[in-house]
């Protein structure tokens, strides 16, 4: 046999074609993309959320001292930015006084939009 006459041998390819590497690049690039925008977002949602709970924290704070008695700078003595608006709620029957509570509205400065509602009762002597 002559080199003309040899049978055509299969040649094997190794490695991987342009087109399948920029493919794969492509989808490691939006698969990449899409958990940097979840994580993004889990850590704005824990900012918010641990914000809440220091709001919260501090309305519980504010809510023992009006139920201590406490009133005027007392009552938010450590507590940076929060109003306190007090409404009278009196409950009795027939022109009887049987109950007097506050209606408390808590709200923080940075967060104007979020207030805090709750009624107490105060002491005797409060307010």
């Amino acid at each position: 046999m002559n080199a003309l006459s040899k049978p055509a041998t299969k040649t094997r390819q190794c490695g991987y074609a342009l087109t399948e590497i920029l493919i794969a690049t492509a989808i490691a690039a939006g698969v990449l993309t899409a958990i940097a925008g979840a994580l993004s977002g889990v850590v704005r949602l824990n900012a918010r959320s641990e914000e809440h709970a220091q709001q919260l924290t501090d309305v519980k704070i504010i809510a023992a001292r009006l139920s201590a008695g406490l009133a005027g700078d007392d009552l938010l003595a450590g507590l940076t930015g929060w109003q306190v608006e007090l409404t009278s709620l009196i409950v009795g029957d027939k022109g009887e006084v049987s109950s007097k509570f506050e209606i408390v509205i808590v709200r923080n400065e940075s967060n104007a939009a979020r207030s805090f509602e709750f009624l107490a009762r105060l002491p005797a002597g409060g307010r």
